[in-house]
């Protein structure tokens, strides 16, 4: 393995890590970490370890199963670009907030009629 083949690839298993903790901390509090690892394809030891000591590092599928389940971006994942949750989650977002605006619009005209 080349020297930029080993950067790039600790590059990914940092963020599979760092994506690992945010979906158990921020996206699924509810969720334990151990039973995300699981869900992943890993068994808590060999998480661990590559989270620790960088000994190993995900797999195709381990990160498959991350982008699929969680709605993390691939995009970001391999390479660091664009945001960790994918479009998916930013259309949402935009629903969302098309939603409470139509809601303050519909609000301010009734106010408007009411004087």
């Amino acid at each position: 393995m080349s020297k930029t083949d080993r950067s790039h690839s600790i590059a990914i298993k940092n963020r599979f890590v760092q994506a690992v903790e945010a979906i158990s901390k921020e996206h699924y509090p509810n969720k334990r970490e151990v039973d995300i690892i699981k869900s992943l394809g890993f068994s808590p030891p060999n998480f661990y370890r590559m989270k620790i000591s960088g000994s190993s590092y995900p797999t195709l599928d381990n990160c498959f199963l991350l982008c699929n389940q969680y709605d993390i971006s691939e995009e970001w994942l391999l390479s660091g670009k664009a945001t960790m949750k994918s479009i998916n989650e930013a259309k949402s977002a935009i629903e969302v907030l098309k939603l409470i605006t139509l809601k303050i619009e519909s609000d301010y005209e009734n106010i408007l009629q009411k004087k």
